[in-house]
């Protein structure tokens, strides 16, 4: 279920004012909470998966875990992990 938020704001025309609203557009960090594309920081990845920080920095030297690199700064794909999970299953 999508909802949209709601701003309210002034327009100014020929010395009136009048009040209008309109839906924002979707934002990065709202795509995340509703469960599209995601991309992860080592924190929420460490907190997911009830590993130090240390450990998974040493998962991603070994290059044992999918991972992005933006500069850099570590990230994470949701989808990525979940499926690099669902292979280690035994």
């Amino acid at each position: 279920m999508e909802t949209k938020k709601q701003f309210k704001y002034n327009v100014i025309s020929d010395n009136s004012q009048n009040s209008s609203t309109f839906d924002a557009p979707k934002t990065f960090f709202d795509n995340q909470i509703s469960g599209g594309s995601s991309i992860l920081t080592i924190e929420e990845v460490s907190a997911w998966l009830k590993v130090k920080p240390k450990t998974l920095y040493s998962m991603v030297h070994r290059c044992d875990i999918p991972f992005l690199k933006v500069g850099r700064l570590l990230r994470f794909e949701k989808k990525a992990i979940e499926e690099w999970l669902t292979s280690k299953r035994r």
